[in-house]
């Protein structure tokens, strides 16, 4: 209980590479003689390093998002969101750890040929056309009931839409293009106004989805701007004629693309498309590794001035993309969105049987240190990072420990993550490490993590509020 370290995350392998929670990492974790990674100590803290609180300016409004429009499907499907070994409702859960944005995809007629309901790869067609307007408003009430934001995500398609294939609606298959344009408007509008008469508008809208080549192919393709452009603003100005508070983001997929992203946003403000938010997906295995985007979003920083940003989708590098976010200057990254963090791959914040899994831990503490909430919120006190030594060789181990304190009332468990942000990163997922020490009320203890990198550079580490570096020389 009070004082010993539990769960054990971390798994160690020959080289360079260490397998965290079933991710695969660049950082190298070095046991101790005793055979673990991390353990408490009750001794004075080492003071070989100054370490810094991370200068935060509360931001109550930085989103904390989730694209979970697989919900519905899964609870139809008969799962069961739980926390802790607590059946909870999905949104109490993620409210719990700090989220305070949903997003919803919408797809035009999801029950017609080939569209979602229908998907030829389907051994049957589903029993419901999920992610039509109707379920999207069903969803909606239940966002506003939790008191959460709500983006709402036009695919314009019967289904899927990205940068690889942006089907036509069915319905619109034989338009012209003024007709199509016009049915854009009024499709737009219509689901806009529904909304707004349930008393649920959204406060946020994508128009199209990774539209990087255009929507609703060929008419919308970007071998054309002027008439992508023309349709890109059919939907726009359906959602201000309902509600003009309404942000618009343009949401591509060039994470680790500046130049790209650069390009295509001139040629849309070239044509007088007038939005509020460029959004980007973050995804490693298309987009590059994290380093890419921070400078993606640090170019288009400067470059746009007049817009806010926000990565629309990502899954891996949960510490690194919200760090990404946050630091933008004057406040211009408003914030992320995982995506269906419910079911898809590893890093899913979910087991299969609707068990929240340790990595969800980490909402709570990035929601405290950007200040969305406090740190009394969660119940835990950090303090006394420290770094030995603060300068070592390649594959040189070095402790960094840091105090924690259980200021709840009751017993508590916590996963206390270490971000370790330097050269030496594997491109795939995160370098994020974590244990979890339960404690009386009142109660601290020291944790210490023992870390080695074997390429030259400064690594910057954030447990929570407190950063740090440490440096590897030759």
């Amino acid at each position: 209980m009070g004082g010993t370290l539990t769960g054990l995350k971390l798994a160690i392998v020959i080289g360079i590479i260490v397998v965290i929670a079933g991710s695969v990492t660049g950082a190298v974790i070095l046991l101790s003689p005793s055979g673990t990674s991390a353990t408490t100590t009750t001794t004075t803290p080492l003071t070989t390093t100054t370490t810094t609180t991370l200068p935060t300016t509360p931001r109550e409004n930085f989103i904390l998002g989730a694209d979970i429009s697989w919900v519905q499907q899964q609870e139809d499907g008969g799962a069961v969101f739980s926390d802790n070994g607590v059946q909870k409702d999905i949104f109490e859960i993620l409210k719990d750890h700090g989220f305070n944005y949903i997003r919803l995809r919408i797809f035009h007629s999801p029950g017609e040929e080939n569209g979602y309901a229908n998907e030829p790869w389907l051994p049957e067609p589903m029993a419901e056309n999920y992610c039509d307007l109707e379920h999207t408003m069903e969803m909606a009430e239940r966002i506003k009931a939790a008191g959460m934001g709500f983006l709402l995500d036009f695919h314009y398609s019967d289904t899927w839409a990205d940068p690889g294939k942006q089907y036509k609606p069915l319905a619109w298959e034989n338009l012209s293009f003024d007709e199509l344009t016009l049915a854009v408007h009024d499709y737009t509008r219509d689901v806009i106004e529904a909304l707004e008469n349930q008393g649920t508008p959204p406060d946020m809208v994508q128009i199209g989805n990774e539209i990087d080549g255009g929507f609703i192919w060929p008419d919308g393709s970007t071998s054309d701007f002027d008439k992508f452009t023309t349709l890109l603003k059919a939907g726009i100005a359906a959602v201000k004629e309902v509600d003009p508070s309404i942000k618009i983001m343009l949401h591509i997929a060039k994470g680790g693309d500046a130049s790209g992203a650069e390009s295509w946003v001139n040629n849309v403000l070239q044509r007088d498309v007038e939005f509020d938010i460029i959004g980007l997906s973050c995804y490693p295995q298309w987009h590059g590794p994290p380093s890419g985007w921070r400078n993606t979003f640090n170019y288009l920083d400067d470059k746009f001035p007049d817009h806010s940003f926000i990565i629309a989708e990502y899954s891996s590098f949960k510490d690194k993309v919200n760090h990404i976010m946050y630091d933008l200057p004057d406040e211009r990254g408003l914030g992320t969105f995982i995506w269906e963090p419910t079911g898809w791959g590893v890093e899913s914040l979910f087991y299969a049987n609707g068990e929240t899994k340790d990595l969800i831990d980490l909402y709570p503490q990035l929601a405290a240190q950007y200040g969305v909430t406090t740190w009394s919120d969660i119940g835990i006190e950090l303090s006394d990072l420290v770094i030995d030594p603060p300068a070592v060789g390649p594959s040189e181990n070095v402790t960094i420990s840091v105090n924690v304190k259980n200021v709840a009332d009751n017993t508590h468990s916590y996963n206390v993550f270490l971000s370790i942000d330097g050269p030496g990163q594997a491109d795939s997922l995160s370098d994020l490490v974590w244990e979890t020490v339960t404690l009386e009320p009142d109660e601290s203890t020291t944790i210490e993590f023992t870390v080695a990198r074997e390429t030259e550079g400064t690594c910057n580490i954030r447990i929570g509020e407190l950063t740090g570096s440490f440096d590897v020389g030759s």
